[in-house]
């Protein structure tokens, strides 16, 4: 995500880091209670609120951060921006891996048959839907400096560079 002019580009950037930062607390909540409710969550029902409020937190830290340094011309703020950027593909693949890992152990503790299979599906998917934020958390330079002799992955994933 660069800095933009136009209103559509920065809600747009505001509509992916929205997502990025509450879509894993969600999926760690999901697994958590699906297909039943862990020990964990039985017990210690206020923990999926603690990711939420980790997850609000980053988000106001960027979106207070963009805000600031987007008005000023100060280059290097500008520079620091993209690089705590980095930081939210990260979080989102930490706590996709940590819904998955829950998901995991919820497939090895059921007994149902019923549930099993449909714990099955959902491992699938959350494996499947871990591999381009990994890509993206782990490999930045990769996209950011052959954006252009790899096109398809900057297609992929959420806004290519500007030209």
């Amino acid at each position: 995500m660069m800095f933009y002019q136009d209103l559509p580009a920065n809600v747009a950037n505001a509509f992916y880091w929205t997502t990025a930062f509450l879509t894993g607390p969600t999926m760690i909540h999901f697994h958590l209670i699906f297909p039943e409710k862990t020990a964990i969550i039985k017990r210690f029902r206020s923990i999926p609120w603690i990711f939420y409020g980790l997850s609000l937190i980053g988000l106001f830290f960027i979106i207070g951060y963009y805000t600031f340094f987007n008005s000023s011309q100060i280059i290097s703020a500008r520079v620091n921006f993209i690089e705590i950027e980095r930081l939210i593909p990260f979080w989102y693949s930490m706590t996709l891996s940590l819904a998955l890992l829950i998901a995991l152990f919820q497939f090895t503790t059921i007994k149902n048959s019923l549930a099993k299979n449909q714990l099955r599906i959902i491992v699938l998917g959350a494996s499947i839907s871990l591999i381009l934020p990994f890509i993206r958390a782990f490999f930045f330079e990769l996209k950011t400096e052959n954006w252009k002799i790899i096109p398809f992955i900057s297609r992929i994933s959420s806004a290519g560079l500007p030209q």
